[in-house]
């Protein structure tokens, strides 16, 4: 996937990474060169805080502990509430396949 261009992009790829390839992405994420490479394309800086809040809530909502020291810490980013206005993916869309055999596993009787 080419690098997301917009807020909502960049919450719907952040909500696609898990396990190992969420961590190497938050690694490359939580760096000097990757706020410096945003703000160079435009971003503001309350655009890269709510992409770094998106990344530590990612961790949270999988029950993971982000990477730790590194330029900010995604785990106390993840409480801290927006600062700008995202369109965050519902859980049981493309975003999350995962979440839709989950959904559709406890919707059977068992």
């Amino acid at each position: 996937m080419p690098q997301p261009k917009t807020l909502p992009e960049w919450a719907n790829y952040i909500a696609s990474l898990k396990g190992e390839n969420l961590w190497s992405k938050a690694i490359a994420a939580n760096s000097i060169g990757f706020v410096d490479q945003l703000l160079a394309e435009g971003y503001s800086a309350d655009e890269i805080e709510s992409i770094l809040i998106l990344l530590g809530r990612q961790f949270q909502s999988l029950g993971q502990t982000p990477p730790g020291r590194a330029l900010y810490d995604l785990k106390e980013l993840a409480t801290r509430p927006l600062p700008v206005e995202v369109p965050l993916p519902a859980p049981w869309d493309d975003a999350n396949p995962e979440l839709d055999e989950l959904d559709d596993f406890l919707a059977e009787d068992h």
